[in-house]
């Protein structure tokens, strides 16, 4: 009988709809695909959820380490700008030695004045006038030392 094969004729009441059923299946078949997709999507969010992570808001260690690096670099060419004025063969003479030489020179000093304050008011002799210009030299270089001495910073040699 010619509408039995199926092959192809509008004849037949219970032959299946192929189109149609091809239709439905691939359309629930992208559906549930994306609704996987849409699952996936979903955890991947969940997993990488970056305000929940250990070290969320933490500067890394490596950049910690970069900017100490810097800053010794920094503070090394620094130095090396503050020597560059130091006059060849001098060094800068310690702030606590610079102390002790200013407390030297005052003692010396108030040694010195005592002495020629022990002298005659007129002075005949030669050895008096010998010993009061002498006195009143080491006067003269010791306030010279004191002046220089008074400096925030004073050269010597090495």
């Amino acid at each position: 009988s010619p509408g039995m094969g199926g092959g192809g004729g509008m004849g037949g009441g219970n032959a299946l709809d192929y189109v149609a059923a091809n239709k439905v299946e691939a359309v629930s078949k992208a559906a549930a695909k994306g609704a996987a997709r849409l699952h996936d999507l979903d955890e991947a969010s969940k997993k990488e959820d970056w305000t929940s992570k250990q070290n969320y808001g933490k500067v890394p260690s490596y950049l910690r380490e970069r900017k100490i690096e810097l800053l010794e670099i920094q503070q090394a060419r620094r130095a090396a700008e503050g020597n560059s004025h130091i006059p060849a063969g001098m060094r800068i003479l310690p702030e606590d030695e610079r102390m002790k030489t200013l407390d030297i020179l005052r003692e010396n000093r108030d040694d010195v004045e005592n002495k020629l304050r022990t002298l005659p008011f007129k002075c005949e002799t030669p050895s008096q006038i010998r010993r009061k210009s002498e006195l009143e030299a080491r006067l003269a270089e010791i306030e010279d030392a004191q002046k220089i001495f008074g400096r925030k910073q004073v050269y010597v040699r090495v």
